[in-house]
């Protein structure tokens, strides 16, 4: 009996949709815009997880808590993960941001092939955006902050090496590399110049 227990919670965690199976590291790797399941009032966002990560009853909310959008450093945005269970809705996490636009995306950033969640923040006069960057665990789903990613400009993931690389437009454009710490901050530990000045 015991056997065909331990059977079954195997085969029902490995046909899980966040176990990373084929589909959804081919999903991670991409970049993921979900779609807006519910757009309560004009402060309120509710994007749906079903069809990144395969969970119908998970919902990420973005509430606007101020609409000066002064500066990066002052939250003007409180970000929810809500579990709906039957006709009631429980905030499993909650966090006070900053983003400009309201942008949500998928995408993977630690290769355990599962999607995981960028928040914009804001986006400088070249045109450098940075993220929020929450990793999803494969436990609920649940969401772990990534301390510092916000000061990241144009982050993406390299599978090959497993860090992050920054390419920066600026007078003098540059190129960074960071990684994602065990206690989930980022470190910066290369920079190079991308491109020479050029003398008029």
């Amino acid at each position: 009996m015991l056997l065909v227990l331990l059977a079954l919670i195997l085969y029902y965690w490995e046909s899980s949709p966040l176990q990373g199976s084929e589909e959804t590291k081919e999903v991670a790797q991409k970049v993921s815009e979900p779609l807006i399941k519910e757009e309560k009032n004009s402060d309120t966002l509710i994007f749906s997880l079903e069809s990144v990560l395969g969970v119908s009853d998970y919902d990420v909310r973005l509430i606007q808590i101020d609409s000066s959008f002064v500066s990066e450093d002052i939250p003007n945005q409180r970000l929810e993960l809500v579990h709906q269970v039957n006709s009631t809705f429980q905030v499993i996490y909650s966090d006070l941001i900053h983003s400009d636009f309201e942008k949500v995306q998928f995408k993977d950033f630690n290769s355990d092939h599962i999607p995981d969640l960028l928040i914009q923040c804001i986006s400088d006069v070249r045109s450098n955006w940075t993220y929020n960057l929450y990793l999803i665990e494969k436990d609920g789903p649940s969401l772990k902050k990534i301390e510092g990613f916000n000061r990241i400009k144009n982050p993406e993931w390299d599978y090959e090496t497993g860090l992050i690389r920054s390419y920066v437009v600026s007078g003098q454009d540059y190129k960074e590399l960071y990684r994602i710490n065990r206690n989930d901050s980022v470190e910066r530990f290369e920079w190079e110049v991308a491109s020479p000045i050029k003398e008029e």
